[in-house]
């Protein structure tokens, strides 16, 4: 079972009670520590296999995890109570545990916080954080450090969290306000998480073709990526619809499925273009603005689809799936230039046909030595192959799409083996050459 850890880091400055309270309607009142807050927010629920971290300087430790470690303006002892006998008192399941980090001056010291931080974190680990004391780089510091443990470690962000004290004023003025006033908002930060996992997984997708973690991020809390509206599980089921049209988006191109590219495309922009009428962070529109944008190059009809799809392969570094598509693209070319009837024959018949008929006319093959399809069905077989000898690079583009095709799927195991660096310039140029030879208005 993951384990729930709680990240924080404690200041050193003389903390003046107030009331913290959440979106949610949760609030505590008269109490100088976040940690407290969010603690007994977040984590009064958690067993004793969970954990809560406080980080603290020395400074910190003396002043703040102690009691009475700071002094009234005469001198004498505040007599506060610190943050480790707070947290003793609230009872807690889960254990606490202080951990001692140098201050953050020097870069040194800012490396050494990392190691520190990220070696308290175990594999599958959810983490609340809390950056409310930290030192100025600290913030920074731990985005980059969550992220990377989330991809060294997988562990999940239930929450990031800030207590804005200074919403109330400088600590003079809040001094002199009543504690009933002192009202300080907790913000909810884990959009931002949210946000840059969203748009590590959409590039992924738009770079590598790879859907796998849009499909993860999905299957997981949306929440914090919606709008603070009404509308929010129908907002959350376009999402994740958006997801799973992207995952079989990326699914059909990787095993070559060629007769759903165009359907899963028309999918995929439909559902984009729906969850964009729904209330999101504004962030995230751009997201879904970019997949649109890219989805556009997919006007729906196979053919072009199939060429727009053999691209993008190549685009991808999905080069062997880009051969095969390509290849089939210009069989279901020549297959509709032929606009007699064919009673009789399926689909997959007539692609046979093609596929000898190109073979035929690009070797002069006697009749005599027709094979399957092209011999059971001679006049069209025929015709096929007059079309075939109207379009001589097309005979020569088939013919080394097919002698890739075979070295690929062959893995190099050939007479004359093509290196890779070949084989990806190689699938560009055949690219090209068949969105030469298709009619331009399909494109």
């Amino acid at each position: 079972m993951p384990r729930n850890i709680f990240l924080s880091f404690l200041g050193t400055s003389d903390y003046k009670p107030c009331t913290y309270f959440s979106p949610d309607g949760f609030q505590k009142a008269d109490t100088r520590f976040i940690q407290e807050a969010l603690i007994e927010w977040r984590c009064s629920q958690w067993t004793d296999n969970d954990l809560v971290v406080i980080f603290l300087t020395d400074d910190a430790l003396k002043k703040n995890w102690e009691n009475d470690g700071h002094s009234s303006a005469m001198g004498s002892s505040s007599g506060c109570m610190g943050l480790r006998q707070c947290l003793e008192e609230m009872k807690l399941s889960a254990p606490v545990q202080p951990v001692r980090i140098q201050g953050g001056k020097s870069e040194a010291e800012i490396w050494d916080i990392f190691e520190r931080v990220y070696s308290v974190l175990n594999p599958g680990d959810q983490v609340v954080m809390d950056i409310t004391h930290a030192f100025r780089s600290i913030p920074m510091l731990a985005i980059v450090l969550l992220n990377y443990a989330k991809a060294l470690k997988q562990i999940s962000i239930a929450g990031i969290h800030y207590g804005a004290f200074e919403v109330l004023g400088n600590p003079f003025t809040v001094e002199k306000m009543p504690l009933a006033e002192r009202r300080a908002p907790i913000f909810d930060l884990t959009a931002f998480d949210s946000l840059m996992s969203w748009s590590t997984g959409v590039d992924r997708f738009l770079s590598a073709g790879d859907a796998t973690l849009i499909g993860k991020l999905a299957r997981q809390n949306i929440q914090p990526i919606l709008a603070r509206s009404k509308g929010k599980d129908e907002a959350a089921k376009e999402i994740r619809g958006v997801a799973k049209a992207v995952e079989e988006f990326s699914l059909v191109l990787s095993t070559c499925r060629g007769k759903d590219i165009s359907p899963c495309a028309g999918r995929l922009k439909s559902r984009v273009n729906r969850c964009m009428q729904f209330d999101v962070i504004k962030p995230f529109k751009p997201i879904l603005q970019t997949l649109s944008e890219n989805m556009a190059l997919f006007p729906g009809e196979t053919l072009s689809d199939g060429i727009r799809a053999a691209e993008w392969c190549l685009n991808h570094n999905m080069i062997q799936q880009g051969y095969t598509i390509l290849k089939e693209a210009v069989i279901t070319w020549v297959a509709g230039l032929d606009a007699h009837e064919k009673p009789g024959l399926t689909e997959i018949d007539i692609r046979d046909i093609v596929s000898s008929a190109i073979h035929i006319a690009q070797k002069n093959t006697p009749e005599r030595k027709w094979k399957h399809a092209a011999k059971e069905n001679p006049e069209i077989t025929r015709r096929y192959i007059d079309i075939c000898r109207q379009y001589g690079k097309l005979m020569e583009l088939y013919a080394n799409l097919t002698d890739f095709r075979n070295d690929l799927n062959h893995a190099g195991y050939s007479k004359s083996p093509k290196p890779y660096e070949t084989i990806i310039k190689k699938l560009g140029e055949f690219v090209s050459e068949a969105k030469a030879l298709i009619p331009v208005e399909l494109l």
